[in-house]
């Protein structure tokens, strides 16, 4: 298999890996509540990964397809942009709005937990059950 084809199979993985972990997530705290379960940096860590083309995404947009309210979302947020996954800065048309956006260093650390985790034996495993049982 040439580098191409890696790179798009890994490409593939990742945004499959992206939306299992979103599904178990969203399982998670319906079963749990979201008083016992909630991972809300990760959603939005994983929103801004899956959207790395569309349109800016301000802060209550973040807050939106998290778990958690707004004023822990800007916490959250404040704490990433400490870390430098993700940068902050007004929006060019509404000043008032806070833009929020992935930074390569946040792009390629989920890049890496999500490459360890696909190729994991666990995910190996439950992929080759998988395709097993479709035949």
């Amino acid at each position: 298999m040439g580098t191409y084809d890696q790179n798009m199979e890994r490409h593939s993985n990742r945004h499959l890996m992206v939306g299992v972990t979103l599904r178990g997530l969203q399982l998670l705290t319906r079963e749990l509540g979201l008083d016992l379960f909630s991972q809300p940096a990760l959603e939005m860590l994983f929103h801004l990964y899956a959207k790395p083309d569309g349109p800016p995404c301000s802060l209550t947009g973040l807050t939106s397809v998290s778990s958690t309210s707004e004023r822990n979302s800007q916490r959250i947020v404040h704490r990433m942009v400490k870390e430098a996954m993700v940068r902050t800065g007004p929006d060019d048309c509404d000043g008032r709005r806070t833009i929020v956006d992935l930074t390569d260093r946040g792009r390629q650390a989920i890049d890496r937990f999500l490459d360890d985790w696909a190729t994991s034996a666990e995910v190996l495993a439950l992929l080759d059950r998988n395709s097993t049982s479709r035949r």
